[in-house]
């Protein structure tokens, strides 16, 4: 729904008070202005005459001393609707782990048995691919943080492996055998001895 109030009227919040605009956006409205006389874009406000969309063209308005602006209100549900639609049209569809070749390194945590999957983040996937070796202990992504993990197969697939999310491999760490035995055994103890 569209309407007139006068251009002093309408309440600037901080975030755009505070911002300054693109001079790119802004050359590209003041030449449209001189062209044609009027504004490219909609100057939008909310029930309480607060500015939510506009901001060049309410700077435009008053640069050129103009007092009653037609404003559009504020339908959030013709902007989500808006939002959604575009979102579906956009052709821009940033690749995926899941579609591209990944290097995947499967392991298990220290003291326990169950075979989990990792991936390597894409930047380090050559690199990583000559270093890692089967048995290597590495730290790895997990839900309660980084944790190191035994390599037990290394594969480079086109598809992931499993359904779920696969969290990252964070560094191959080096840990003597006296320090990892004695990680597992603290392990094994807080898992079937504490309370």
């Amino acid at each position: 729904m569209t309407r007139v109030m006068k251009l002093s009227d309408i309440r600037i919040k901080g975030s755009f008070k505070n911002s300054i605009p693109n001079d790119y956006k802004l050359a590209q409205c003041r030449e449209y202005w001189d062209q044609h006389g009027f504004y490219l874009h909609d100057i939008v406000v909310n029930n309480k005459d607060y500015l939510v969309n506009g901001y060049i063209q309410y700077l435009l308005l008053k640069e050129n001393g103009i007092q009653d602006v037609v404003v559009k209100d504020y339908d959030k549900k013709v902007y989500k609707r808006r939002k959604l639609k575009v979102r579906k049209n956009s052709n821009k569809k940033s690749k995926s782990y899941r579609d591209m070749e990944t290097l995947y390194v499967f392991g298990i945590h220290l003291g326990r048995t169950k075979e989990r999957v990792w991936r390597v983040p894409n930047k380090f996937q050559k690199e990583w691919e000559c270093i890692l070796c089967v048995g290597d202990t590495v730290l790895a992504k997990t839900r309660y943080g980084n944790a190191p993990i035994i390599v037990t197969r290394i594969e480079r697939v086109s598809e992931c492996p499993v359904d779920m999310p696969v969290k990252k491999i964070v560094k191959k760490i080096t840990i003597d055998n006296e320090e990892m035995s004695r990680k597992v055994r603290k392990k094994n103890e807080c898992d079937y001895g504490c309370n």
